[in-house]
């Protein structure tokens, strides 16, 4: 068996990474056994090696007090990853303050009772307890729609700048008056704004309502003053480039 057979076959058994299996194997004059026992006594490093693979599937955990007996939430990560041998990264995270303000939640892909795929939350003010469905069916909506911003206001001006730039690329402009192509810029300009704005975006529940809509429909019938302040979006693996690379194309980096 060569040396690159015996790498893959111990990358196979153990998990472990190429440079770390070729490590093992060298330090162990190519015994697969020993490099097996080798592997596991460097459990840490292992753990450290596997850090710099990309972590793109995973889970989006929300909830209060959460507390890591003992550790610090880094030392926490290694000891797991040494343990399952799989990467684990703290991407991002976000502290929602309340600060007197009610907050929703909805959990897509669930694989607990906090924890899923998406995650959509929403801060909000309310004199009614029974607002608490609306604000669940918002944050709903949220995980369906993905709105940019909650108006026109919170958007980027590059985003609108940038949608206004296409239209008028995209619009034939022989034999239209001046006034007539800005009256369609304008009007086309104003549906991609709706259609990326939480408030003016078609309610999930009702199409024929926008959201700001359905919430006015609901302050009105239960006398309430339902206003949504803010609102965060998470999606496992959003914005990660997923490299792939077979193991021809492994062996191949190792020897650069």
């Amino acid at each position: 068996m060569s040396v690159l057979e015996k790498v893959k076959e111990l990358r196979e058994v153990t998990g472990a990474g190429m440079q770390d299996c070729k490590n093992a194997l060298k330090e162990n004059d190519n015994n697969i056994e020993k490099s097996i026992d080798y592997l596991r006594k460097k459990g840490v490093l292992k753990a450290a090696k596997k850090s710099s693979r990309d972590a793109a599937e995973g889970l989006i955990i929300v909830g209060e007090n959460l507390k890591i007996d003992n550790s610090t939430v880094k030392d926490s990560i290694v000891n797991l990853v040494s343990k399952i041998g799989e990467n684990i990264k703290l991407r991002r995270f976000k502290n929602i303050k309340k600060n007197d303000l009610k907050t929703g939640f909805y959990i897509h892909n669930k694989a607990s009772d906090t924890a899923g795929k998406i995650i959509s939350v929403i801060r909000y003010k309310s004199k009614e307890e029974k607002s608490k469905k609306l604000a669940d069916n918002v944050c709903m909506h949220i995980a369906a729609m993905s709105p940019m911003a909650l108006d026109e206001k919170g958007l980027d001006k590059n985003f609108i700048e940038k949608e206004k730039k296409i239209i008028e690329e995209q619009l034939d402009k022989k034999e239209k008056k001046p006034e007539i192509l800005e009256k369609i810029i304008s009007g086309k300009l104003n549906k991609a704004i709706s259609e990326n704005t939480l408030l003016n975006q078609s309610w999930v529940i009702d199409q024929d309502l926008t959201v700001k809509k359905a919430i006015e429909k609901f302050n009105k019938d239960n006398d309430d003053n339902f206003e949504i302040i803010d609102f965060h979006k998470f999606k496992v693996g959003e914005g990660i480039e997923i490299k792939k690379m077979d193991f021809s194309e492994e062996v191949k980096s190792l020897t650069k």
